[in-house]
């Protein structure tokens, strides 16, 4: 349903969202202080900490819903917005925007999983159409599992040890690209360049064992 709406059509909506949630912080705020209430997470106070959590999540499960239009996902995104936003606690500044602070943090979370899913996509494509191009024959089964071996090999001895680090990581693990830059001290686009780097050398290599 997402990717049938246009562009512009999907951009109005994520303004509206941003609007009417705007709109609903900013009569709850008197009554609860975000500030306040943000300066005392800030300072380890967990009943602060579930008191924003019970009155932003649902509001940023909904900002995320019109985005993604994916309800296991859009779970997902805003329980670990308040993972981070707890493990980061200390680098909060109370002056600044809390509801923009985390919409950014989904935004990045979102468009990690975006880039994962397009890199797994890409490594599946890579097995698959190989997979599909050698065998044609009833022992499939036996034939995807000989590759996926060979695979494991390749990723063994053919990619350099960060490459293999990450690759590891990302397809063995299910590591979000977000998850292993902050693991490795890298940035994302480091993870992402070594991803790429990876799936070329295995389609490289992987018609040498067909």
């Amino acid at each position: 349903m997402y990717n049938a709406l246009t562009k512009k059509q999907n951009r109005g909506m994520i303004i509206s969202m941003q609007e009417k949630v705007g709109k609903t912080i900013n009569e709850k705020a008197t009554g609860f202080q975000i500030e306040e209430l943000v300066q005392a997470v800030k300072n380890s106070d967990i009943r602060a900490y579930k008191q924003i959590f019970k009155h932003f999540h649902p509001m940023l499960f909904h900002y995320l819903y019109v985005r993604c239009m994916d309800y296991d996902l859009c779970q997902d995104i805003a329980q670990e917005v308040f993972v981070r936003l707890w493990e980061k606690r200390t680098g909060l500044n109370p002056k600044c925007s809390f509801w923009a602070y985390l919409v950014k943090i989904a935004e990045n979370l979102y468009k990690d999983h975006c880039r994962h899913v397009k890199v797994k996509d890409k490594h599946n494509e890579t097995v698959t159409g190989l997979y599909e191009r050698s065998v044609n024959s009833p022992d499939k089964d036996i034939h995807f599992k000989q590759l996926q071996q060979v695979l494991i090999k390749i990723v063994n001895h053919h990619l350099p040890p960060k490459c293999r680090e990450i690759f590891i990581l990302s397809r063995f693990k299910e590591k979000s690209i977000i998850e292993i830059a902050e693991m490795l001290n890298i940035s994302k686009k480091t993870v992402e360049n070594q991803l790429s780097k990876a799936l070329q050398i295995i389609r490289k290599k992987i018609i040498k064992y067909l």
